[in-house]
């Protein structure tokens, strides 16, 4: 333990001490990853993170490139994902991409084939791989979609110096509409649960099924009703695709496979609300992106090379949202991978008596999953309670935004003067109003009614099928980059991220508008 303690406060003035590792690290600024780890890691998680860095470095070294300083730099004090500092531009990743001839192939052709390879090896684990061998699998592949993601940003970022150049205020928001409405798998994931739904209605004996039974019986009645068996193998290929994707970005994050009444519940809630179709709502966003193409186009037409330059920027950030929501897909379904197989140790576990719950082994270490000193083993159900209630209480609270060197300016909120107003980040055009529905697990996605507002901390590439029957969608993290931001976009629905206490301030049944041009949240209080 470091001699170095620095106590920074909690947004409800609680105490939130940082031990600094030395006093360089005292003096950087550390910002809370809250758009993908907004709660504390549970203690297996934090291992997973302190034993991969080989992993982390391997991945980036294997395609000629260096580990980006926040992959490199994590602090974990209190279970809470810190960062540090961004890294400059990628040297390296030019050679890389035109090595495969493009963003979109070092994706498909490079990394995608070893993500998809070591999801395989994690489902395919044994006994005889340990839990740190587990692990470096899993943190391997996560790191190859970063790669990815470096490659991705190379694409867009030409584009965007362009737009910023030529068009100037407007830039922002022409590159939000410039990349949309190209089909993803995120997109798929949720059209495809929406012709199981449609399959449904269109059998009477399914749809009362679905409409009047307890969803955790379902499975099992489904074959003995006309259509039951169609129905039943579709949404068993729909889990086999998709059902490997965690909720969230590490392994305490549950799955669809383990629970299939979530998407059988949203289901449900398509056969209801009659929800649109995803395929429908990107087609209009596509037809938005090629008028838009073709009017700035217009704008260049006194200026050919320009015009032609446009074009061609365009073209190399076609595959932006198609290579980050596929890199989302497989990011959620190596923790999903690794999930399965450490849960099947702890189902061991608590078989021999060791834990009460195969999850209690989301609170050990690896050396404690796999030591055999019999006198440690006995005390395991006392090490989960005590950091299961360790774990709880920093839960309930909200870290402080920044460690380190804090910049006064970035954490400083945006205040109006106005209690009735939350102000955040726009991240998709128009102006909706709705009753809010406040979701903190998408287990309770199906109380979302056609034409609520969604209103939740984040969200993941899972929650999309809650899009649809959104009326507008407001985050307590993100910024415009965010898979919030960029699936809100691709729905054509408002969307105000990075609205820092919105789950709070707002409350179930509430009228909010949501204002996703200029980034405010009106409450009617």
């Amino acid at each position: 333990m470091s001699e170095l303690v620095t106590i920074y406060r909690c947004a409800d003035g609680a105490d939130f001490p940082v031990a600094w590792e030395d006093e360089a690290a005292a003096e950087i600024t550390w910002s809370h990853n809250d758009q993908h780890w907004p709660a504390p890691l549970r203690p297996l998680d934090i291992a997973a993170w302190q034993l991969s860095l080989p992993a982390r470095e391997r991945a980036f070294s294997e395609a000629g490139l260096q580990l980006p300083g926040p992959f490199r730099r994590v602090s974990m004090p209190n279970g809470f994902v810190y960062m540090g500092p961004p890294s400059n531009a990628q040297d390296g990743i030019d050679d890389l991409v035109r090595r495969y001839g493009g963003v979109a192939q070092v994706w498909e052709e490079y990394c995608r084939p070893r993500v998809a390879e070591a999801c395989a090896e994690l489902q395919a684990a044994g006994d005889e791989v340990s839990v740190t061998g587990l692990i470096d699998t899993c943190f391997h592949a996560f790191m190859m979609t970063q790669v990815a993601a470096a490659a991705m940003f190379s694409g867009s970022g030409p584009l965007a110096s362009f737009v910023v150049e030529e068009f100037g205020l407007e830039a922002e928001a022409f590159m939000g509409e410039l990349t949309q409405g190209y089909a993803n798998p995120t997109m798929e994931a949720s059209q495809s649960l929406w012709e199981i739904a449609q399959a449904a209605s269109s059998s009477p004996e399914v749809r009362e099924l679905m409409l009047g039974l307890d969803l955790s019986t379902a499975l099992d009645t489904l074959p003995h009703v006309d259509g039951g068996a169609q129905f039943r193998s579709a949404f068993e290929c729909f889990l086999q695709r998709y059902g490997w994707r965690s909720q969230g970005w590490e392994v305490a994050s549950p799955t669809w496979r383990e629970q299939p009444t979530i998407p059988l519940g949203i289901i449900r809630r398509m056969i209801i609300d009659e929800t649109p179709s995803p395929a429908g709502a990107l087609d209009g966003v596509a037809h938005r992106r090629r008028e838009l193409a073709d009017e700035l186009e217009n704008r260049l037409r006194s200026d050919p090379a320009k015009r032609d330059e446009f074009r061609d920027l365009l073209a190399l950030a076609s595959s932006y949202v198609s290579v980050r929501e596929d890199r989302a897909h497989w990011q959620l379904t190596a923790f999903g991978s690794l999930r399965a197989v450490v849960l099947g140790r702890g189902e061991k576990m608590a078989q021999a008596g060791l834990i009460d719950t195969p999850d209690d082994i989301l609170y050990l270490l690896p050396e404690e999953i796999e030591g055999q000193n019999e006198a440690i083993r006995s005390t395991l159900r006392s090490v989960v309670e005590e950091r299961r209630k360790e774990w709880e209480r920093w839960s309930r609270v909200q870290p402080p935004h920044e460690i380190g060197v804090i910049d006064e300016a970035t954490t400083a909120e945006t205040a109006s003067g106005d209690e009735r107003e939350i102000h955040g980040v726009a991240a998709s055009q128009g102006v909706a109003t709705g009753p809010a529905k406040v979701v903190s697990d998408i287990a309770d996605g199906d109380k979302l009614r056609l034409g609520d507002v969604l209103v939740c901390r984040t969200t993941s590439p899972p929650w999309t099928v809650l899009f649809g029957r959104a009326a507008a969608v407001v985050t307590d993290t993100g910024g415009a980059l965010a898979h919030t931001a960029i699936t809100a976009r691709e729905y054509a629905i408002p969307c105000v991220v990075g609205a820092r206490g919105a789950t709070d301030r707002i409350h179930d049944g509430m009228l909010v508008t949501v204002n996703g041009t200029e980034g405010v949240v009106l409450l009617t209080i």
